[in-house]
């Protein structure tokens, strides 16, 4: 039982932390009341345990700015973060106190940031900006088939040059992948695109999820040492 609502209160946790508004939070209170009545909890401490539960969290949300709904300074405090990490330069580990000096409000949306491929956090309390240069740029909304590059077997019955949505071929890759097509899929289309679209494709507490971004994060890891070994050379 106590697993169950572990587990419960994790996902219930995610929603919020990722979408931060009342809609979100309201539908993770109803998937933790759904949760403890499945696990037997009394009705009525399940009320009054909800009830707790949601004022916390909305005094939370006000508190460091994550109320999309009823606080305007949400965006305002996210936007300033988000263009000041735009000025920075890639592949450079900054500090999180480069970008402000409230710690727990930084943590809070640079774990956002990270989860939608803006930045990698890069250990404890640092991180930086992927650079994104791709050989297929966001711009391009088709691409010309190349068996060569694209040998998956959902491309057997066309040819050399077939016009397939960028969108689209990405998506079906990531629905059925594995670690080379991700090797190839980021040599073409860069980190940052990848993880939106397995953000939208799963979800951030989707298995599936994390494991293209912990392969998205190998092949940075490569392409950094790489970097470095280039610059002692």
């Amino acid at each position: 039982m106590f697993d169950t609502l572990t587990e419960s209160f994790k996902n219930a946790i995610g929603k919020i932390r990722f979408y931060d508004d009342e809609k979100a939070l309201a539908k993770a209170i109803d998937e933790l009341k759904k949760s403890l009545l499945r696990s037997d909890v009394h009705h009525k401490v399940v009320k009054t345990l909800l009830a707790n539960v949601e004022a916390k969290t909305k005094q939370f949300m006000v508190q460091y700015g994550m109320k999309n709904i009823s606080n305007s300074t949400t965006m305002t405090d996210f936007n300033l973060i988000l263009n000041k990490i735009k000025k920075l330069k890639v592949d450079i580990i900054y500090p999180f106190e480069c970008l402000g000096k409230d710690r727990d409000k930084l943590r809070v949306y640079l774990l956002r940031l990270a989860d939608k491929g803006v930045i990698i956090k890069s250990g404890r309390g640092y991180f930086y900006k992927p650079n994104n240069q791709t050989i297929i740029k966001r711009s391009q909304k088709d691409i010309a088939l190349n068996k060569s590059l694209f040998g998956n077997d959902m491309f057997w019955s066309v040819n050399n040059g077939f016009k397939v949505q960028t969108d689209k071929l990405i998506s079906a890759y990531l629905g059925n992948y594995t670690l080379d097509d991700i090797m190839g899929l980021y040599v073409l289309f860069g980190y940052s695109r990848l993880i939106e679209e397995s953000l939208k494709l799963y979800g951030k507490n989707n298995i599936h999820y994390k494991n293209i971004r912990a392969m998205l994060e190998a092949c940075e890891k490569w392409r950094l040492h790489d970097k470095r070994n280039q610059r002692v050379a």
